[in-house]
């Protein structure tokens, strides 16, 4: 990334972070993320959990919206993604902070030593007004989705809002995505559940709309937006028009 357009007091993140994170141009796709928590509800005076932070994605054009009141806290399995945050972000906002956990995962973490339905989100309950895990549901399988969720829900306050994004099959959608190289190279490895990897089925999960929506409403999660993306049909336009994304908020 060239060091002349970038228009923050710090350093852009190392190619080799923003790879393992899925590349792209960062700051583009960063800043649009920014701008779909805002228009979900994020305030810049709410504090607001990032699921698997990676490199600062969503933090860094962030540091331009949240007030001093504001709050961001993320975390992720990778220990040099949250070294990068912690190094070049903490100490110009402190109110920006960052952990890793080691946190099995197949994909990203084989090693890792904390198994995922055991890890419980480092945070008290009703902690933040907004949580992002960005792409996260579309590398978990459904026990680590129930826990995921769980947690999510507890560290969420009341009113508060959750934007996930993730595969959503329907029988419809289905009949168009055979077209798509995406979906025609996935497997059914559980009902309702498709995996491009079924060796690895983490590294990309599709699950059937009705079971994924009925999973968040058990956790006391109620529908308040969905918006289908573009993963498949035959093209990708945009990073965050290719996968569904649902708004969601606690149930009183």
């Amino acid at each position: 990334m060239s060091e002349t357009n970038w228009p923050y007091p710090f350093p852009a993140p190392p190619d080799q972070l923003v790879q393992y994170v899925g590349g792209g141009d960062f700051l583009a796709i960063g800043r649009s993320l920014r701008d779909e928590v805002i228009r979900a509800g994020l305030r810049p005076d709410h504090s607001i959990l990032d699921v698997g932070c990676g490199v600062g994605r969503l933090a860094v054009p962030l540091t331009d919206y949240l007030s001093p009141v504001g709050r961001f806290r993320g975390f992720d399995v990778h220990q040099p993604s949250i070294d990068w945050c912690a190094t070049q972000l903490t100490p110009r906002f402190p109110n920006f902070q960052f952990s890793a956990h080691d946190i099995r995962h197949p994909h990203y973490n084989p090693g890792g030593a904390i198994a995922p339905t055991r890890f419980q989100y480092p945070y008290p309950d009703q902690s933040f007004d907004f949580v992002s895990p960005w792409s996260v549901f579309t590398h978990l399988q459904l026990p680590e989705v129930r826990h995921f969720r769980a947690e999510i829900r507890r560290v969420l306050v009341a009113g508060g809002r959750l934007l996930v994004s993730c595969f959503l099959l329907t029988e419809e959608r289905e009949a168009s995505a055979r077209k798509s190289d995406f979906y025609r190279g996935m497997t059914t490895v559980a009902p309702g559940i498709k995996a491009l990897d079924p060796q690895v089925p983490e590294k990309a999960l599709a699950y059937a709309e009705p079971l994924f929506l009925r999973e968040l409403t058990a956790a006391g999660f109620r529908l308040e937006e969905k918006q289908y993306g573009t993963w498949c049909g035959t093209d990708r336009h945009t990073f965050l028009g290719y996968q569904d994304k649902l708004i969601l908020r606690p149930r009183p």
